[in-house]
């Protein structure tokens, strides 16, 4: 072995002890084992390291003695140099080979060191492999006996060992070895840490925990203890109250809304419990564990109750999520966390099964209130009142669905889902006020108003209105001289009245609404934004970029744009149907009218010639116009009760010529009697031919009619009070007057020619 092991690479600067050791081992003879190979040149290495030691003692006192005996001739010199420079030129020469000696010696010295410290970390890995080898031994017996705390001790010091033995091929499997100890280790200790956390053994929890720490263990307390908690939480969630295997029905989701609640009251208790725990377990705070524990409770909880969401209705659905909020409101120890983002995921893990829902709301609530909204208003009433008190009763219901309807996309959603509410709104008013239209019909159909038309701009359109001519007999049209009574019904003009009432109900109850949809969900921007710029969505169900964007601009906008309507299509179709209902009232005031003036051109009173002269003093105002002025002033009385609601007033006063700051009783009478001049106008103009009988029998009922004006106090119609004027005048006296301009006269005064 001597001759084959090489010692001069011990002084080499470039000698690496792993490589030399590994060298010299694979020099050991076949038949000879490497341990005593080993042992026999660890004892040739400490007998060079002895006589090494000798040398250097040796070199190092002969230059120490050296030094003085220099020194002093120097200090010889020194005194000398001025009177013998050659001499001190001889003895500087003299003195520098000295220094170059001793610097050969000095730098011999040094390698030799270095080879000694070299040779004495040959040793120590030696030493060390000889550790290990018994360590390794004695493992085994350690396991048999079952001493964790020696099993570990002895885990640290090869630890020890084999970072010094890293590298040396015989010892190649050190780690491979230490990770099996390792690891059984584990095995025996796993199960008795997680039977002390359960029965919350804080003495022996540490204890394993620090063996654990001692053996440098990948497995962490923390780890182990919170994944060992998950299950009982599980065990909670899995007494849900219906069988799973059979679909939600009515008792089961009366169940589920009743026991969810109760689940996340039971979570809260026990984490609570384990908080007090864990702040001793850890000697520090845990929020950080705690939260670990909820998001894996609710990343196995989460996909279920996802699908049992799904077959809840909308109220029951709303009602857990509310449940489901006060939940995460309550676990405060969430907000002490100060790891960034820990409490939002957690928190957006808790409502993840509701975020399908959250931004199809709209879509299902509108499935939910469709047959709410069909019932609100009977679509075949036949009776007058009782259709006109179903619409009227239907209105606070209809607002009472439409503010639950807010309530819940804000509860629900945080109103970001407030622009599809709003176009769910508009959809509401536009199908009930379809209904409402549709109503108005029926009602014009049982009252025999079929005239009554939409919107118009023109005062002719609005009094032109006829009911077909040849409907109403003339019988009661009796010739002159003879009374009829008036008899009309009352009810169709006071439920027109009271219809319009409820029309303006509608349009103020549809524009507070809008106004306090407006202002709820712009109060809900602070909740849905962050204050800073740029905004972004705090609600956990928002997440899409587009999405987030089109949110920005409906609040930043379109809401606070007082300018723009929310429901415009509404406030159009309330405009139409708020003016057909004035027609509405119109026209049952009128209708009566009609039925009195429709028959005055078959009068045969027109052309009747007497054989003898009657006096006009004789005469009286037919039956017709008695009943018109006695059908005016009944529906003053009627409207008079009625005159301080401002909300009745006119739509349009300019359309009847009227004035705007009239009250309501005097508009409507005005509006009435206007129409009736113009319509007896027309009908005058259709008289056949007029005798002078006729002629003054036609002054009569105009000047009775005027008279009644009077006492209404609304002025005849200029084109009227030139009828009266003519009509009063003789035959001859109107050709006089008219003589040559036949052509140029009206079709009435041409009509009072051929008298």
């Amino acid at each position: 072995a001597q001759r084959h092991t090489d010692f001069d690479a011990l002084g080499s600067p470039d000698f690496n002890l792993k490589t030399w050791i590994n060298a010299t081992l694979s020099q050991a003879p076949p038949n000879e084992p490497v341990e005593k190979h080993a042992q026999t040149l660890n004892i040739k290495l400490q007998q060079m390291m002895y006589e090494l030691g000798g040398i250097i003692d040796e070199k190092s006192s002969a230059c120490v003695l050296k030094i003085p005996s220099a020194m002093q001739e120097i200090e010889f010199l020194t005194r000398d140099v001025m009177t013998l420079q050659n001499v001190a030129q001889s003895f500087e020469q003299k003195l520098s080979g000295f220094e170059e000696d001793t610097q050969e010696s000095i730098h011999a010295i040094s390698v030799l060191d270095d080879v000694k410290k070299k040779m004495e970390s040959v040793n120590s890995v030696l030493a060390e492999a000889e550790k290990y080898k018994q360590l390794i031994a004695s493992m085994n017996n350690l396991f048999i006996k079952g001493d964790m705390l020696e099993i570990a001790q002895c885990v640290h010091e090869m630890n020890v060992s084999s970072a010094q033995l890293e590298g040396v091929p015989t010892f190649e499997n050190i780690k491979e070895q230490q990770k099996q100890h390792v690891e059984k280790l584990e095995g025996m200790i796993k199960p008795l840490l997680l039977n002390s956390l359960e029965e919350r053994d804080l003495e022996k929890t540490l204890e394993y925990s620090n063996i654990l720490k001692q053996i440098k263990s990948s497995i962490s307390l923390s780890d182990i203890y919170f994944s060992s908690r998950v299950s009982p939480l599980l065990a909670l969630w899995e007494k849900l109250p219906f069988d799973r295997k059979y679909a939600m029905n009515q008792n089961s989701e009366r169940a589920m809304v009743d026991w969810l609640p109760r689940f996340y009251d039971s979570v809260q208790l026990e984490i609570t419990i384990e908080k007090e725990w864990t702040d001793k377990l850890f000697e520090a705070k845990s929020e950080l564990g705690l939260a670990t524990l909820l998001r894996k409770l609710w990343e196995n909880i989460a996909p279920e109750l996802q699908q049992i969401l799904g077959q809840l209705s909308l109220s029951s659905l709303i009602s857990l999520f509310l449940a489901t909020k006060d939940f995460s409101q309550s676990l405060t120890f969430l907000d002490e966390i100060t790891l960034e983002g820990v409490a939002h995921k957690v928190r957006q893990l808790f409502f993840s099964p509701f975020v399908p829902f959250q931004l199809n709301y709209v879509a299902m609530k509108r499935k939910s209130i469709e047959s709410q909204i069909k019932q609100l208003v009977p679509p075949n009433e036949k009776d007058f009142m009782t259709a006109i008190h179903s619409v009227d009763n239907s209105i606070s219901p209809l607002f009472l669905l439409l503010e639950n309807t807010l309530d819940e996309c804000v509860q629900f959603t945080d109103a970001s889902e407030g622009e599809a509410l709003v176009g769910l709104c508009e959809e509401i008013f536009l199908d009930y006020l379809a209904k409402i239209i549709s109503v108005q019909k029926k009602l014009c159909e049982i009252a025999g108003l079929s005239g009554v038309v939409e919107e118009k701009d023109t005062k002719s359109q609005a009094n032109k209105i006829q009911a077909p001519k040849n409907t109403v007999s003339t019988t009661n049209n009796t010739a002159p001289g003879q009374e009829e009574h008036h008899e009309w019904s009352e009810s169709f003009f006071e439920g027109a009245l009271q219809w319009l009432e409820i029309i303006d109900k509608l349009t103020r109850r549809i524009s507070m609404f809008e106004g306090n949809l407006r202002n709820s969900l712009i109060s809900q921007s602070e909740v849905l934004f962050t204050q800073s710029e740029p905004k972004k969505v705090q609600s956990y169900h928002v997440t899409d970029k587009a999405r987030i964007e089109k949110l920005v601009r409906f609040f930043d906008v379109q809401l606070v744009d007082l300018s723009r309507r929310l429901v415009p299509l509404t406030h159009d179709s309330l405009r139409k149907l708020y003016s057909t209902s004035q027609s509405f009232v119109f026209e049952s005031m009128m209708s009566y009218v009609r039925e009195k003036l429709n028959p005055i051109p078959s009068f045969e009173s027109w052309g009747f010639s007497p054989n003898i002269q009657i006096s006009t003093f004789s005469l009286t105002p037919q039956g017709y116009v008695k009943l018109i002025v006695e059908h005016l002033l009944v529906l003053c009385q009627l409207l008079e009760p009625h005159d301080s609601k401002a909300s009745l007033h006119i739509f349009k006063a300019s359309q009847y010529d009227l004035d705007k700051k009239t009250g309501f009783a005097q508009q409507w009478i005005t509006a009435a009697a206007n129409g009736t001049m113009e319509l007896y106008l027309e009908r005058i103009s259709e008289i056949p031919k007029l005798s002078n009988h006729g002629s003054s029998q036609l002054a009569i009922d105009i000047a009775h009619f005027f008279n009644v004006l009077k006492v209404l106090g609304i002025e005849p119609s200029p084109a009227l009070q030139q009828i009266l004027e003519y009509a009063k005048k003789t035959e001859e006296e109107i050709k006089t007057e008219f003589v040559g301009v036949e052509d140029e006269v009206s079709p009435i005064v041409e009509m009072l020619l051929k008298k």
